[in-house]
């Protein structure tokens, strides 16, 4: 299996709430996007509503948000959406989603009961596969973005921090995690508890902005040319590692088992832009370990409240926990 090769999103279960056309053109007017020539439904996604419009002035996409007071599990607060908001904005030189500002001069406006933002389209398809040329562009984009990412100060107190799953965390988790029903999931939901706790990330790891979601699914080429990194709807200011073994789990697998090209010219890339120390470098097979795990873990956790489809979950198992099994084996690291 290719991390390019997913055919199964985890569709939101939230019900899409798409304005009308004319509707869009007030939005479009209240940022200065032009006369819209055509409209694109958006229909992955976990939280937001979003459309690609397109307009005599270019392509954007506009997005809204049903936020909350007090943070939940699925939708924000307008702290929350904001901080994600700002930290896109702070990697101006990366093919990142860059947000406009209305004519109010805001980045996030108000429109009926939506919480409205709009940013600049990015070109480029998801790919089908991932070749050693896409893995180095990705690893040279995640090493970027960890060393930029260091000047960025802004916290957020009300942002979820989905991959933080220590034992206090998961001990309220815990009671949902092993509600499983299906044979599969009921048969290794100890595994993947015990997983978590096993290779959780040590404490005095390098921390900063964490992207957690580099995967097929966010990612745009054009050729093997890295075109886009989207969607920072769970990103938040955690170790580095955990994105290095998220990024690796998704991108550098083929049949079950780690790719030794792509592992190999993912790191290079990620090296040429952020160098590993050593803590970093002991840690790089867990890390792995723990994205595959923790994964397992949170959808897990949402599948008793029917945040994600059973179909995602089982999917995500078969494909994944195989490698786990197989890691150990590797001398690639």
């Amino acid at each position: 299996m290719n991390g390019g090769n997913q055919r199964v999103n985890k569709m939101s279960l939230i019900s899409k709430n798409f304005l009308s056309k004319a509707e869009y053109q007030k939005i479009a007017d209240f940022y200065d996007l032009g006369s819209i020539k055509k409209l694109a439904k958006i229909k992955k996604g976990f939280e937001a509503t979003k459309v690609i419009v397109t307009t005599n002035k270019g392509r954007f996409v506009v997005s809204l948000y049903k936020l909350v007071k007090k943070a939940e599990v699925i939708r924000k607060t307008k702290d929350s959406l904001n901080w994600e908001v700002q930290l896109a904005n702070f990697f101006q030189e990366l093919p990142v989603p860059h947000f406009l500002q209305s004519k109010n001069q805001r980045l996030i406006e108000n429109y009926k009961r939506f919480k409205v933002t709009v940013c600049r389209f990015l070109p480029g398809k998801n790919p089908l596969t991932i070749t050693p040329a896409k893995a180095y562009q990705l690893g040279k984009f995640l090493g970027e973005f960890h060393n930029q990412g260091k000047r960025f100060r802004k916290k957020c107190s009300a942002r979820r921090k989905f991959y933080e799953l220590s034992p206090r965390v998961m001990e309220k988790m815990n009671a949902y995690v092993i509600q499983q029903r299906h044979p599969l999931l009921k048969k290794v939901v100890e595994e993947v508890i015990s997983g978590v706790k096993k290779y959780y990330p040590p404490s005095n790891l390098p921390q900063g902005p964490i992207h957690i979601d580099i995967k097929p699914e966010n990612e745009l080429f054009i050729g093997n040319k890295l075109t886009g990194v989207v969607d920072f709807g769970i990103s938040y200011i955690g170790p580095y590692m955990i994105d290095v073994g998220k990024a690796i789990m998704w991108n550098c697998i083929k049949n079950g088992k780690v790719d030794k090209i792509l592992l190999q010219n993912f790191l290079k890339g990620y090296k040429n832009k952020h160098q590993l120390t050593r803590l970093e470098s002991d840690y790089l097979k867990n890390s792995v370990f723990y994205g595959i795990y923790s994964l397992l873990y949170i959808d897990f956790y949402h599948l008793p409240f029917k945040r994600v489809p059973l179909k995602y979950c089982l999917f995500l198992t078969r494909n994944f926990l195989p490698l786990a099994n197989n890691l150990n084996k590797l001398k690639c690291f």
